[in-house]
């Protein structure tokens, strides 16, 4: 069921899938209270609580999503960047949203360099908010992935 040949009119592109699941993601993280309020632990978390987390790790449906621009920029404007910040800028903060995989913390970066790339040409302002905070978060999987980061990115 899913080729388009053989769904007929439930079919639904993978990109209109993704599209969603990004746009869900960034709505959570701005409905979500003050962030920095999260435990240390995944374990104690509640289930309103993991939302965000989740939300958080899974940002880069970003890069498999189709025009999504207008509302990476609302995003920005409304200080989406800054609360997922408060999280990372914990010492635990990499570790409550990643689960201590920094590989998978390093691939999430460089995504999100890349769709700040992207967005630089047509919506400049906020791909230079969103380079801002990139550029913070990056040394900081270079000093927790033992090995160094295997999916540098660079950010000009």
């Amino acid at each position: 069921m899913n080729e388009e040949s053989r769904a007929k009119d439930l079919f639904v592109p993978g990109s209109r899938i993704y599209t969603h699941l990004a746009k869900c993601c960034l709505q959570r993280i701005i409905e979500s209270p003050e962030l920095h309020s999260l435990p240390d632990k995944q374990e104690d978390m509640s289930a309103s609580e993991k939302c965000p987390r989740t939300a958080i790790a899974e940002l880069d449906y970003l890069l498999c999503a189709a025009a999504i621009d207008d509302e990476i920029v609302e995003f920005t404007h409304k200080g989406g960047w800054h609360k997922i910040d408060m999280v990372l800028s914990k010492p635990s903060g990499y570790s409550i949203i990643f689960s201590n995989d920094w590989a998978r913390a390093s691939q999430w970066i460089c995504g999100l360099c890349y769709i700040a790339d992207r967005l630089k040409k047509r919506r400049p302002e906020a791909a230079a908010i969103m380079s801002k905070y990139l550029k913070k978060w990056e040394p900081s999987i270079d000093e927790m992935y033992p090995r160094g980061s295997r999916f540098r990115c660079r950010l000009n």
